[in-house]
């Protein structure tokens, strides 16, 4: 749910009108990757919606626009 919440809130876009997350990756196994179980680093990059999301093991969410405008 952050994000989808972060893009929304990047995208100043209504979270339920973006394509469901599930359709683009699986958040269960996003959640398994960056669990903050073990120590370790570790980042998840993808696509969606228009940004490039990075999820860490640091539980960051970042979202940077993969459009070409200045």
């Amino acid at each position: 749910m952050r994000v989808v919440d972060a893009v929304a809130n990047e995208s100043d876009t209504d979270p339920t009108e973006l394509t469901p997350l599930g359709t683009v990756i699986d958040p269960e196994a996003l959640d398994t990757l960056v669990a903050d179980t073990e120590p370790r680093d570790v980042s998840v990059d993808f696509e969606y919606e228009g940004y490039l999301v990075t999820v860490g093991s640091d539980q960051r969410v970042t979202v940077e626009s993969l459009g070409g405008g200045s």
